[in-house]
């Protein structure tokens, strides 16, 4: 079964009063199981041809055929209901949403796809444990970083560049495994690494933990979260991520001031954060009752589209 199909494809942008031709009478297919990698050098047209196949872009000419479907008859939804339930796009870099845990950008395409819950769950979990890698969420605004597996006798981080000036030897830290979710097993920082490494061209620092006691359920390979503590206060007032607003640099709530009045907007001042709740330095009271959105992420909406690339818009969605 013949899963792509193009037939004299030809690729042709504008440049000015000229025209460049980016690909030229492709003709190719691939079969339902086959492995197949497009190789050549830089400027080629691998990511154009790629575009054309995942319906990304449309050819100039010629026939692009994916799944029986052509690419050039489908509509903006049809073109993102085919990617959303047949296709994978892998990039050169990460593409996470900086804001959100490993198990949360993991989900996130089933969240849009409306798989049920506990197969949603389910999938992502496999895909965690399977992978044998993990993500590490510090305390501070859930920064993302690899891990490698817990062994025995300690563990080792991995730190991109940028935040490898929040992690202090000593520092407290709360690993917890992905096959023993109940289990918390608290840790220090033990060593940052001198030396670094390139991981998809983002430098990397090695930082080595020792748990204060070792469970007799840790094996090598096991993957995990690791919750490094970068600053502890106590006796804060906290609001929700979902209930400041920034413009401007500035950042600001919305206070209820009754219901038959319009909230305030009023401007605070933040300080530390956890994955959860902001710390308010100044700029409410612990009486004041603040408005929290009831969504917590958005798609993106253009003027000239019904939905994001990866997305089909539904006909009742509200902006």
């Amino acid at each position: 079964m013949q899963l792509v199909k193009l037939e004299n494809i030809v690729k042709r942008y504008p440049m000015g009063k000229a025209e460049f031709t980016a690909l030229h009478n492709i003709d190719l297919s691939f079969e339902k199981g086959e492995f197949s990698g497009v190789v050549g050098p830089s400027g080629s047209g691998k990511t154009t041809l790629l575009n054309i196949v995942g319906s990304l872009d449309m050819p100039s000419e010629g026939s692009a055929l994916v799944m029986g479907k052509n690419i050039e008859r489908l509509s903006h939804k049809q073109s993102a209901v085919l990617r959303s339930r047949h296709m994978g796009f892998i990039f050169q870099t990460c593409n996470l949403l900086p804001v959100y845990t490993a198990f949360e950008n993991v989900e996130f395409p089933l969240l849009i796809m409306k798989t049920p819950e506990k197969e949603r769950k389910k999938k992502v979990w496999d895909a965690l444990v399977s992978s044998r890698k993990a993500f590490l969420s510090t305390r501070t605004n859930a920064l993302l970083a690899e891990t490698n597996w817990i062994h025995a006798k300690g563990g080792t981080l991995e730190h991109d560049e940028t935040d490898i000036g929040k992690v202090k030897l000593g520092r407290h830290a709360t690993v917890g495994l992905d096959a023993y979710p109940d289990v918390k097993v608290e840790a220090r920082v033990n060593h940052i690494a001198y030396e670094s490494s390139i991981v998809n061209n983002v430098t990397i620092y090695n930082v080595d933990l020792v748990p204060e006691k070792v469970p007799q359920i840790f094996r090598s390979g096991m993957s995990a979260n690791v919750d490094i503590v970068d600053t502890v206060k106590e006796n804060v007032l906290l609001a929700p991520f979902q209930a400041i607003r920034n413009e401007g640099g500035k950042s600001f709530v919305l206070v209820s001031q009754g219901a038959a009045s319009e909230p305030l907007k009023q401007e605070v001042k933040t300080g530390i954060s956890d994955d959860k709740n902001v710390e308010i330095i100044s700029g409410l009271k612990v009486t004041d009752k603040i408005l929290v959105s009831a969504k917590e992420y958005t798609l993106p909406q253009s003027s000239n589209s019904s939905g994001s690339l990866f997305c089909p818009a539904e006909e009742d969605a509200k902006a």
